[in-house]
């Protein structure tokens, strides 16, 4: 089929199914052609728009002339080397830095596989840098010059800098452009079989001798590589590209990078393991590798082993979380908000990949509960910590985590990623939303009869009270996305049905009706929302809007095959 994508279970993108109201209300407008509809077709036209407008001139192999002033430049590096590269190790930060600054002086002989690299690393600096993501333009130029250099560079023979290239845009096309993660997932597939091309899966005692830095430096790279191909394969819902019978290469040892000597033979003897080194959060999440890739592995099998088997991973699950997190706290001294949240993140996506397909029916079948709790609690962690909840000044938040004394504070840096980041930055939190928003729907309908909601109040069931406020910080988060330059504009429409959807049922209202309103006028938000940013431009001109037979789906998503698994029926869902 033309324009078709294959999404599993697994995938963030059905969560979707979760809401289907959302669905029916989509699908209503679709047909009807209302309003609403019409709106939602002028915004995808608005935003493609942007999208153009966004693009920098440049002239195809003059790599490097787009380069951020060194002001601007140092900044980001350092907000890269302070976020990413602590958790993906990809570069030797002395040896790096040392070239970083011979750079400005040296401009005319730096070479232009060390030019992409920086660039790389600003565009990944650039999405912690501040709260409107001004150099999104730029970021996104740098890494579209990665990606054509990488291209031209593919004939050459590949090395050890050119691992660390691909990684670097992988990150990259992840946190910018990851709207469609099957395109990240068929890059990470290069970037597996170049690393292995060059023995990287292999431990770098069952090669040739080599000094002790450079195989740290291979062991932190192959990790870097596995941690990409995993990562890639969870938002569309993929088969992982790897397996452990792949490779026997070790975890990094607890070293700093100043311990690495590139030019010397020595052997640094590493610290202790509760020591916090530049290595220490790669080795405490590289400790899981193994349970999540037995997760993934399960959760994209086209014939699956069965509920047991589910409640074995999630058994397995819960030890290395716990060890994971054991390890963290151990650190002194201790990783920084930021690095917690995004090991938290990364442990989330693996929860919801295994339990979503199972909440969606344990409603017909309470031997599925566990899989609703697991799904409730992992998504109200997350949102907790990632969703801007300074931003709501929600009252009822504020009193919750007054009384939740060990909730870790949030990191700002790590809000911004999810407010100006793309990929898992914005599909898990996707996920924890909808999950959310189903679970009080369930809660309300459970109960229907037998409690009042009121509506403004904080009486009544606190924990609803929560979900509902917590819902609304979200369509404040997608709310932001849009305003920093995201095209991607139906996420906002979907929780604002789910908040209208919820509380219908809790007035007793008419669910569709409800929808009718919140739905166009989240709508003409969006709408007002794209014509500011095109203003920015001084372009505000709609393009003309014109229907056909084979008019695109409504969210910008293909039609979606979900795959037959137990309980589920095939289905071709049109979003």
């Amino acid at each position: 089929m033309v324009k078709t994508r294959y999404f599993s279970p697994s995938a963030w993108l059905y969560c979707a199914l979760l809401l289907p109201h959302n669905l029916a209300w989509l699908e209503k407008i679709n047909e009807e052609k209302t309003e609403s509809f019409q709106i939602l077709q002028t915004c995808k036209l608005l935003a493609k728009h942007f999208q153009n407008l966004q693009i920098l001139q440049w002239n195809y192999g003059e790599y490097g002339m787009l380069l951020a002033q060194k002001a601007i430049a140092d900044v980001l590096i350092d907000n890269y080397l302070r976020t990413f590269e602590t958790i993906h190790r990809i570069l030797h930060i002395p040896s790096f830095m040392r070239d970083y600054e011979l750079l400005w002086s040296e401009t005319e002989v730096t070479p232009v596989k060390f030019i992409i690299q920086v660039q790389l690393c600003l565009a990944l600096g650039s999405l912690v840098y501040d709260d409107d993501f001004t150099l999104r333009p730029q970021a996104l130029h740098w890494t579209r010059e990665a990606g054509a250099w990488l291209e031209s560079a593919a004939k050459r023979r590949l090395m050890f800098s050119t691992i660390q290239t691909m990684c670097l845009y992988q990150l990259a096309r992840e946190g910018l452009q990851g709207t469609y993660g099957d395109r990240i997932w068929i890059v990470s597939g290069s970037l597996v079989r170049a690393a292995m091309s060059i023995g990287l899966h292999r431990d770098p005692t069952k090669l040739p001798p080599t000094s002790a830095t450079h195989a740290e430096m291979r062991r932190r790279l192959w990790t870097t590589v596995v941690e990409l191909a995993l990562s890639s394969c969870l938002d569309p819902g993929a088969a992982p590209l790897i397996s452990l019978d792949d490779f026997d290469c070790k975890l990094p040892s607890n070293l700093d990078d100043a311990q690495l000597n590139l030019d010397s033979n020595h052997s640094p003897k590493p610290r202790d393991k509760d020591q916090y080194t530049d290595s220490s959060l790669q080795i405490a999440l590289g400790r899981t590798i193994g349970t999540r890739i037995a997760m993934a592995r399960f959760c994209t099998k086209l014939n699956p082993d069965g509920y047991d088997k589910t409640l074995g991973l999630n058994n397995d699950y819960n030890t290395a979380c716990r060890a994971l997190s054991e390890s963290l706290q151990s650190l002194k001294p201790a990783p920084s908000e930021f690095q917690r949240q995004y090991c938290e993140l990364v442990m989330s996506q693996y929860s919801f990949a295994l339990h979503v397909q199972y909440m969606m029916i344990c409603s017909r079948n309470p031997s599925y509960l566990l899989s609703r709790k697991v799904c409730v609690d992992t998504a109200l962690n997350l949102a907790r910590s990632s969703l801007p909840l300074a931003s709501g000044h929600d009252q009822v938040l504020a009193t919750m985590q007054a009384m939740t004394m060990n909730q870790s504070p949030q990191g700002s840096e790590f809000v911004r990623l999810c407010i100006c980041g793309s990929g898992p930055y914005r599909s898990a939190l996707f996920q924890a939303l909808m999950i959310i928003a189903s679970e009080l729907i369930t809660m309300i309908e459970e109960r229907k009869g037998s409690l009042h909601w009121p509506t403004g109040l904080l009486g009544g069931d606190m924990r609803a009270h929560e979900l509902l406020s917590l819902l609304r910080v979200g369509a404040e988060w997608t709310r932001l996305r849009m305003r920093v330059g995201q095209e991607i504009n139906k996420d906002h429409l979907f929780v604002t049905l789910a908040i209208s959807n919820i509380e219908a049922l809790m007035k007793e209202e008419a669910v569709m009706e409800a929808m009718d309103v919140s739905g166009k006028i989240a709508c003409l938000e969006v709408e007002q929302i794209l014509k500011e940013l095109l203003s920015a431009y001084n372009d505000e001109q709609i393009p003309e809007v014109r229907f056909s037979s084979e008019e695109d789906d409504l969210l910008g998503f293909d039609e979606m095959w979900l795959i037959q698994n137990g309980d589920f029926d095939t289905n071709l869902v049109d979003l």
